[in-house]
């Protein structure tokens, strides 16, 4: 199967748009994808250049055009195809005109499942645990097989990964979020859902609608197809289960190393355990973590200081308030999350610094001090990862003296 030749025959030559580059890499991804397929490309976002860390130089190089700060509906009207960044919700006015004046407006993922075998992708989704899973599944599988892995991890975009491949591998693994899912029409040969619960209700107008999108991953399998759900221990079983051996599946465990901002482990600072959660953006997420460090470190709640808050996504904070009340401490950062946590005890701040710097102030031996937000990042930062960036190096602070 001839990839270039085939994504050439969509695009070479055609007005694309490409709605949205993002910040994450995603989306420079995709825009390399179709110069590589040959389309005449312009991509537009509301933010300016400046925010793009030098993706728009390089890529005007390779003859992209640009329209920055700003959208026009004159350019989704002279495009053939619009592609949508995942970050556009699909009630967005220019998707609508988009697709009322007859414009084909697809996404990354409809691109690679219409290039790439359903066989060859397991894909792996879920509110909580998804990237983990989906990294460990590929490091567990390379024990056997060619894998790939890509979807919705920073520098893994799916459609760049076919610009280099010179044979196509046994497995892609493809991280996929609620964003990727919406309105797909296929399914994975190998699906795998870690779990659900409520995320993104800014954007869903319920739980209900956000999990039905999250179950697009197998809505449309068929008979052959295969679906793991909810196990903890999930990479595992896909791994023996297409066939690495169990002495494989071991010895590969041992070496695996988490992704960053997920429940990572920073280090121990002032004989305290600290940890970056930095991409639980729920207060589901936060709730999981909270209960997976006291497992991990066999600590009981009143050993743990909690940094959490931010931005609200229209979520309930009930229960996590419930889950907090018995934790050593908790520091509470600004945003209209944190405003929604009626919790008397817990120390309100103005910045992240501050957090780091009071959650010291209580620090003893034995303790565990976790940056789990529960909460999104941009009142305060560009994204997640640049909250977790911010935090890390707050922590090295810390460690020389300088906090």
């Amino acid at each position: 199967m001839n990839l270039r030749k085939t994504a050439s025959f969509y695009f070479g030559g055609k007005k694309v748009l490409l709605y949205g580059l993002g910040l994450q890499g995603g989306g420079e991804g995709v825009a390399r994808f179709l110069v590589w397929a040959g389309a005449k490309l312009t991509v537009t976002d509301a933010k300016p250049e400046s925010n793009f860390a030098g993706a728009v130089k390089k890529l005007r190089k390779l003859g992209v055009k640009f329209v920055l700060g700003r959208h026009r509906y004159s350019d989704f009207k002279s495009a053939q195809i619009v592609i949508k960044n995942p970050g556009v919700p699909e009630n967005s006015p220019f998707v609508k005109y988009a697709r009322k004046i007859g414009k084909p407006v697809l996404s990354e993922t409809q691109i690679f499942f219409d290039l790439v075998p359903k066989e060859k992708i397991i894909g792996v989704t879920g509110t909580k645990g998804k990237t983990t899973a989906a990294m460990l599944i590929a490091h567990l599988l390379k024990a056997r097989f060619k894998i790939v892995l890509v979807g919705n991890i920073p520098g893994r975009s799916a459609l760049e990964s076919l610009i280099r491949l010179k044979k196509m591998p046994d497995f892609f693994v493809y991280e996929l979020s609620s964003f990727n899912l919406e309105g797909f029409k296929k399914s994975p040969r190998y699906a795998v859902v870690t779990n659900i619960f409520p995320d993104h209700l800014n954007r869903y107008e319920n739980f209900a609608k956000y999990k039905k999108t999250k179950e697009n991953i197998f809505k449309h399998q068929v008979k052959g197809d295969f679906l793991w759900s909810g196990e903890p221990d999930v990479a595992e079983k896909v791994a023996l289960f297409l066939g690495v051996s169990s002495k494989d599946v071991k010895k590969r465990l041992k070496r695996f190393k988490p992704a960053k901002g997920r429940t990572e482990f920073i280090g121990k600072v002032k004989g305290a355990s600290v940890i970056n959660d930095t991409t639980a953006t729920n207060p589901g997420a936060t709730i999981f973590s909270v209960a997976q460090v006291q497992k991990r470190f066999k600590v009981k709640p009143s050993r743990i200081i909690l940094i959490a808050g931010g931005e609200d996504k229209n979520l309930k904070y009930a229960e996590f308030l419930k889950k907090i009340k018995g934790l050593k401490k908790v520091i509470l950062l600004p945003g209209r999350a944190t405003e929604k946590i009626k919790f008397f005890k817990a120390l309100r701040v103005k910045t992240l610094k501050d957090a780091v710097a009071r959650a010291f102030k209580f620090v003893k031996k034995g303790d565990v001090v976790i940056f789990s937000p529960g909460a999104a990042s941009f009142n305060m930062f560009k994204n997640e990862f640049d909250r977790g960036r911010a935090f890390n190096a707050l922590i090295r602070r810390v460690k020389r003296g300088l906090l």
